[in-house]
């Protein structure tokens, strides 16, 4: 798999559906790598391990990561909007500054995650277990 042509195929299928591909990953491993800023809007990304990847500032708009590994991944100020979350680890994960305004967040382990002015406004946090989880001037509502 060439990562950055399914980005290219991504970024085009973005712009116009009927060119393009939509990224659709399953069981890859990605860990470590450098998305930052990148537009992974309405992406599947299944099963995928993202560990120690660096999300900063990225579009992550309605993403499927059901079941990812988002251990020690760099989240700072992404757009996680209506994103499906569930069942994923974040372990040790920075969303700080990160928007997860209708996020499912449902059976996600958040252990040591920073989610310092997050904002998980209408987020499903059904069964998230929250352990050492910072979340200083968060919007829970």
């Amino acid at each position: 798999m060439n990562l950055v042509k399914e980005l290219e195929l991504h970024a085009q299928w973005l712009k116009d559906d009927t060119t393009g591909k939509r990224l659709n990953l399953t069981d890859v491993d990605l860990s470590g790598v450098n998305l930052s800023g990148a537009d992974l809007s309405d992406a599947l990304l299944v099963s995928v391990d993202l560990s120690n990847a660096n999300l900063s500032n990225a579009n992550l708009f309605r993403i499927d990561l059901y079941k990812s590994n988002l251990v020690n991944v760099n989240l700072t100020n992404a757009n996680l909007t209506k994103a499906i979350l569930n069942r994923t680890s974040l372990v040790s994960a920075n969303l700080s500054g990160a928007n997860l305004t209708g996020a499912d967040l449902t059976e996600t382990l958040l252990f040591g995650t920073n989610l310092t002015k997050a904002n998980l406004t209408d987020s499903n946090l059904n069964y998230a277990r929250l352990i050492d989880t910072v979340l200083i001037g968060a919007n829970l509502t």
